[in-house]
Parts: C-alpha cells; structure tokens; sequence
C-alpha cells in the first residue's frame, strides 16, 4: 500500500508542477494563487498543501529539479566540455529556464547552481575561496543575462565558455 501511496503523491507533486510552469508562460509568479493552481490541475487546496508549504516551495523543488535534470546531463560530458554542454543544455530548455529565473525572487537558481558550480570547480583544480567566488558568480551572471536578455546570443555565451576556460 505505501508504493500506491508514494506513486499517487509523485503523480500529484509533478501535475502541480506542469501547472505551475504552464501559468509561469503566461503570467507572472506574483500574480499565481494556490486556488488557482489548484483548480487549473483539478485539485483541492488541501492536496496542494500535503505536498508543498506554499508556492514557493513549489517553484524552489521545480527549480532544484530542473538544475538536477541539468547537472546529470552535463555530468557525462568529458571536463573540457561540460561547461559548453550546460550552456547547450541551457539554449535547449532557456523558455523553461527564464521562466523560473523571472519567479525566482528568493535566489534558488543562484544558491543551488552555484553549490553545485563550487563542488565542481574544487574538484578539478585548486582554486581559493576568492577565486571559487569569482567564477561562480561570473558564470551565474552571465547565464542570468543569456537566459532573460532575448538579445544575447549563444555565440556570446560561448566565448564566455572560452575566456573561463582560458582563466583555469
């Protein structure tokens, strides 16, 4: 029975997420209620709160889930090129991306990326804590910009890629 019961809250935890990211393309995160989450995925109010604190605990999980997504695919990539597969990734999925980036006022994108940047980067080479920061920091802003500037081109993003590769 508890299989059934993990399965159904699984089911409901990713409708409730499909919905909040199809309201996400035509509204703005402020503007989204629970109510309306809820009725738009034929739920009640107290369903939603078996599985999520708030709306922000939801868009903070769908976030954390999109970054995970990003991190497996990239994790493949030989190290030379990881960081040009994240930045593909990236282009693939940056509607999604700046979605989440635009509802994203408590910096989830931010923290969560960039903890998974710095234990990257101190697995491939020595860097100090200063350094680690400055990398870090630079490439969030850089995919901050890339992802909710509709001018910025991939080619830009590349020659980031290459001016961080430069740097290690």
């Amino acid at each position: 029975m508890g299989g059934a019961m993990d399965r159904r809250k699984r089911k409901t935890q990713a409708l409730l997420k499909e919905t909040l990211l199809s309201l996400l393309h035509h509204q703005t995160f402020n503007s989204i209620t629970i109510r309306q989450l809820c009725d738009r995925a034929d739920l009640n109010r107290s369903t939603f709160y078996l599985n999520f604190q708030d709306k922000y605990d939801l868009l903070a999980q769908i976030i954390r889930g999109e970054i995970l997504q990003l991190v497996q695919a990239c994790h493949q990539q030989p190290a030379t090129e990881q960081l040009n597969a994240t930045f593909h990734y990236l282009t693939q999925h940056r509607q999604q991306f700046r979605c989440l980036l635009q509802a994203d006022d408590h910096g989830v994108f931010a923290a969560t990326f960039g903890q998974y940047l710095t234990t990257h980067l101190s697995q491939k080479r020595t860097l100090s804590r200063l350094e680690q920061a400055f990398f870090v920091g630079g490439i969030i802003a850089a995919l901050r910009t890339y992802l909710l500037e509709p001018n910025v081109a991939i080619t830009e993003l590349n020659q980031v890629a290459q001016l961080l590769q430069q740097a290690q």
